[in-house]
């Protein structure tokens, strides 16, 4: 399972985004090119989940029928009313 992440406003690539398969310890972090590698040996029918500090929150329920080649990640709004 491979992909890459990118900012959805400016189509940069996300670094230190963790991507994991949700209840499983199979995840990475993506690199200086958004890019992240899990090694799965059989598939699970589990969401497939993006996180990082500055965006929203990405899940994908259906990883392994589903998974698109790039995840488009949108900023997270910590405005202070």
């Amino acid at each position: 399972m491979t992909g890459i992440v990118l900012d959805t406003k400016n189509r940069e690539p996300v670094v230190g985004a963790h991507v994991y398969l949700e209840g499983s310890s199979l995840f990475d972090v993506t690199d200086a090119d958004g890019r992240f590698k899990i090694t799965v040996n059989s598939i699970v029918n589990v969401p497939l989940v993006v996180r990082h500090i500055t965006y929203q929150p990405v899940i994908i329920p259906n990883s392994f029928t589903s998974l698109p080649d790039t995840i488009f990640v949108k900023e997270q709004d910590y405005s202070l009313s």
